[in-house]
């Protein structure tokens, strides 16, 4: 709002809100590397692939 920036005049224009709520998502990530020879492929888990 460009009027309340304006010296003296400015507190007239201005509004604040004093109940304001911040909120921070944070999502850790751990990395792990995985041995993929005990894992079934999709075709042994009954997927079908289609051309």
């Amino acid at each position: 709002n460009f009027l309340s920036k304006i010296p003296i005049l400015g507190s007239l224009f201005r509004s604040e809100d004093e109940n304001s709520n911040i909120t921070e998502i944070v999502f850790i990530i751990t990395p792990s590397i995985v041995d993929n020879t005990h894992i079934p492929s999709l075709r042994e888990l009954g997927f079908k692939y289609n051309e």
